[in-house]
């Protein structure tokens, strides 16, 4: 890992700022006295890029943060590294009763974007930029019996589909790159499609999947745009690229319609798998199966 520390911010009504940054990926971490779930109902606060002009500082690029449990990253479009730069952090101050919110801001200092083990694994990671999909869910698929077998419901919650098989929910909050359709789908277990994550690039790692032939099965639909031309994803298992391009509405035949693309692979020294949007594009995922079958 190549992170700096930038700051650790108190938040408040007013903007504070870190000292210069020189990159344009940065890595976000809460801490909330008590605990996150002492924060109220719609406690959030604002990040922005600031430079400055002297006595002047002009703020672009504002989204707005929520206290979390997870590492967000975030990466600044039109950075001028020439010019001085800082991390802008403010907090709202909604509630008389809002708990001391501390925001740590670290820079990332390598020319390389990156990785999924880049991040703090210890979290899930969830961004409009990189997502850890799972590092480590409520059921261990090492204890099943007779095979490696975990299936998660991206977005929404526990399901048991109509085979009888269970879906482990990972239940993410519209802000935290998560889309849910009212839109009707077209599948038996539609409810698989219902809920999505959307980040340039999103991944499952578990360095100690048992070595083996696995399949591993990518749900979608192309719910954004009726477009073929919108999104193409890269699908890398074990670094291998075993599909390039893939085209979530050409496969499916068109919008709100479900696509399940299965991969069968021999894995060896564990498994970590990658879909990666291209040409800056988010990818979509609705659901992620990966079952050991020898």
């Amino acid at each position: 890992m190549t992170w700096r520390n930038l700051a650790a911010v108190v938040t408040t009504k007013q903007w504070q700022y870190t000292q210069p940054v020189t990159g344009n990926v940065i890595r976000i971490r809460h801490l909330i006295n008590g605990g996150i779930g002492n924060a109220p109902y719609g406690f959030k606060g604002a990040i922005a890029l600031a430079y400055n002009y002297g006595n002047l500082i002009e703020l672009s690029q504002y989204r707005s943060i929520y206290p979390s449990t997870q590492t967000f990253i975030y990466s600044f479009d039109n950075f001028f590294s020439n010019r001085e730069a800082r991390i802008a952090i403010r907090g709202q101050r909604k509630y008389y009763s809002a708990p001391n919110w501390i925001v740590y801001v670290d820079s990332w200092m390598s020319t390389e974007r990156p990785k999924l083990e880049d991040i703090d694994l210890k979290l899930s990671a969830i961004s409009s930029n990189i997502a850890l999909i799972a590092s480590n869910l409520d059921v261990d698929p090492h204890e099943l019996k007779n095979a490696y077998i975990i299936r998660i419901n991206i977005g929404g919650g526990d399901y048991t589909d109509i085979n009888g098989d269970r879906w482990i929910g990972r239940e993410l909050p519209i802000y935290e790159g998560n889309y849910r359709t009212h839109n009707p789908i077209a599948d038996p277990d539609s409810y698989l499609f219902e809920s999505s994550l959307n980040a340039l690039e999103a991944g499952y790692i578990d360095s100690n999947a048992p070595d083996g032939r696995y399949q591993i099965s990518f749900y979608a639909q192309e719910w954004y745009r009726n477009d073929p031309t919108t999104r193409f994803i890269d699908i890398y298992i074990n670094e291998v690229l075993v599909e390039e391009g893939l085209n979530i509405w050409t496969e499916a035949g068109g919008q709100y319609k479900p696509l399940i693309k299965t991969y069968t692979v021999e894995i060896e020294g564990g498994l970590r798998v990658r879909a990666v949007g291209q040409n800056d594009k988010p990818i979509i995922i609705c659901a992620l199966a990966i079952i050991q079958i020898a």
